[in-house]
């Protein structure tokens, strides 16, 4: 029997909220503009692997593992949240993300502090916005928190893996800078905690959000999607 963690809460920290709006690009609407959103940015370094990856399995099983995983990503996301809210009740555990989040919960039992979950960021100086997971201290360390979902488990020894976990990297670090410049709080850890579904298990993993490979890569992918830097420039393409 999963034995649930209460945690605390950081209740002086608040975020105002900010609309989204859908279409070929997601731009979140702030008080300063509209600004595109993180996975929006990220796209610029899309190297056709997924066209390549529906080419080979076919459009109408692909379709199918897409919506399934965006099924299981979805509970997984959502108990997760509910876990970290305090709100979480035994009959919730239902739906495709209940297994994953049974391999998860050990690593959400690590957080010391919640200071806020499903966190609406925007970077006014660099023009992007998003919503990170989580905003937590584990390890004694401000921390920004994703949860994420694979089909398969990450093997980095596979450059499409490398390659995903570094898009994720630099999503964090994003919303770590924005974190910064609407708060003036530094977050100096980013943590994924990655749901593997054909395993039924799960992974952490953390990274130092200082670190000055990952800001060199950030300002990279800024300079890639607002002005005319050659795409091949992005550590990416060499994972």
């Amino acid at each position: 029997m999963l034995g649930f963690k209460t945690f605390p809460h950081q209740s002086d920290i608040t975020f105002d909220e900010i609309e989204t709006i859908e279409g070929d690009i997601r731009l979140y609407k702030t008080p300063y503009g509209n600004f595109p959103s993180m996975t929006s940015i990220l796209s610029v370094l899309d190297d056709g692997g997924i066209d390549e990856w529906k080419k080979r399995v076919g459009e109408e099983e692909a379709e199918r593992i897409v919506t399934e995983a965006i099924n299981r990503g979805n509970s997984l996301h959502d108990l997760s949240e509910k876990y970290l809210l305090n709100t979480l009740k035994r009959e919730d555990l239902i739906g495709p993300g209940k297994v994953l989040f049974n391999r998860v919960k050990r690593y959400l039992d690590q957080i010391q502090l919640v200071i806020g979950t499903e966190v609406p960021l925007y970077n006014v100086t660099d023009a992007y916005a998003g919503r990170t997971d989580a905003i937590l201290l584990i390890d004694d360390e401000i921390t920004i928190l994703d949860h994420k979902n694979s089909r398969r488990p990450i093997d980095l020894s596979k450059s499409y893996n490398r390659k995903k976990i570094f898009c994720y990297i630099l999503q964090l670090y994003g919303y770590k800078k924005a974190l910064e410049e609407m708060t003036g709080i530094k977050a100096t850890q980013g943590c994924l905690i990655i749901g593997q579904h054909q395993t039924s298990n799960a992974i952490q993993l953390k990274y130092n959000l200082d670190d000055d490979f990952i800001k060199e890569e950030f300002k990279k992918l800024l300079l890639i999607y607002y002005s005319n830097m050659d795409v091949k420039e992005s550590a990416y393409f060499k994972l």
